[in-house]
């Protein structure tokens, strides 16, 4: 799992694994726009993210293809 910045600055590198309910939390800097990248078994998904006021505060649609 990684979680880039938008000048490409690692937030967060390293394995994880999900809760039972399938989720995984990770704390980010406000203010802060970047990318979510998930692999698993040769298989990626990725996707924008915001911390700013207007972002979500969850992901949940991250499908690995």
């Amino acid at each position: 799992m990684t979680i880039t910045d938008s000048h490409g600055a690692a937030l967060v590198d390293t394995d994880a694994t999900t809760y039972a309910n399938g989720f995984v939390g990770f704390w980010i800097p406000k203010d802060v726009t970047g990318t979510i990248v998930v692999t698993k078994d040769g298989k990626t998904a990725e996707s924008p993210f915001s911390s700013d006021p207007e972002g979500a505060t969850c992901v949940t649609t991250l499908p690995l293809a």
